[in-house]
């Protein structure tokens, strides 16, 4: 489910050590959403990276799409603004975060030297994998130690460096049982599958398919598929007048009460509220104590 994290510090953290003051998975629909980097309270950097749609940043005197695969730098306060564009069609969901401490500033000047302030990385990279992993974190059990929590974003600073230093060009590409697995659900988002038929498309073992694809993608095959699936479910809201029962059953759902279950869980509204463009970045902050 998209949510964010916020962190808060209940002591006083030595400026050697990264902090992370939030993380967090979001989608937006509308113009209706947008950030100043001048408005905003606080201070620190940060990382987002889209997952899906296209967004838009204006930073330096200059606008740039932050489309599919793409993530922006910047610092808080800085003058610049992310928003959804204005001529978007489609949903964009992003995952972020936002960090402070140790040598962040330095790090962030020379990642801005050598990527600019939007660039690619592959999904299956390492810093985007790191991301993943710290955000499940987050969702699971949270960041109760300031020394983890240091660790695992030097770490996921080092990653991007490795890459700025030419040492890694966006980590090992995806399997290709991987691949075909992904194909395999996307050609399939409209009829019942297995996750034995998932597995067996990918040409391996249940079990290793199943930690392998979490390695890869940070989410279960089982997660990866109903987000697909809500996916297209949200495109024939939007475009389609067909019922929201007729749309249940073509992406794959047998049981409308649960495709409006899982529609909710994914998107934060009812697929008729949806449709009703009642809709918006959903958000659910979780405060955490950082010891």
């Amino acid at each position: 489910m998209r949510t964010s994290y916020g962190f808060h510090l209940n002591e006083s953290i030595p400026e050697r050590l990264y902090v992370m003051e939030s993380i967090g998975w979001g989608e937006a629909v509308d113009g209706s959403y947008g950030q100043d980097g001048m408005k905003r309270p606080g201070s620190g950097y940060l990382f987002q990276y889209t997952l899906f749609g296209e967004g838009a940043i204006t930073v330096g005197g200059a606008t740039y799409k932050v489309p599919k695969n793409h993530g922006f730098f910047v610092s808080i306060p800085s003058e610049h603004r992310y928003f959804y564009p204005p001529d978007g069609r489609k949903p964009w969901e992003f995952i972020w975060i936002r960090a402070l401490g140790g040598a962040m500033s330095d790090y962030w000047q020379h990642f801005i030297r050598s990527f600019g302030h939007v660039a690619s990385f592959r999904d299956d990279s390492e810093p985007i994998r790191l991301m993943w992993s710290m955000y499940h974190d987050a969702a699971e059990q949270g960041f109760r130690d300031k020394f983890r929590m240091s660790l695992r974003l030097f770490e996921w600073l080092l990653a991007f460096e490795r890459i700025a230093e030419g040492l890694d060009r966006g980590s090992q590409p995806m399997p290709d049982s991987l691949q075909l697995a992904k194909r395999f659900m996307e050609r399939h988002v409209g009829t019942p599958v297995s996750l034995d038929d998932i597995a067996a498309a990918a040409g391996i073992s249940k079990h290793h398919f199943c930690k392998v694809f979490k390695m890869y993608t940070g989410v279960t095959p089982i997660h990866y598929l109903r987000k697909i699936r809500v996916e297209e479910a949200a495109g024939l809201l939007r475009n389609t007048g067909l019922a929201v029962e007729a749309i249940s059953r073509q992406t794959g759902f047998d049981n409308v009460s649960y495709f409006g279950k899982v529609f909710r869980q994914y998107i934060g509204v009812s697929p008729t509220d949806y449709r009703k463009g009642l809709t918006n970045v959903y958000e659910n902050r979780h405060l955490q104590i950082v010891d």
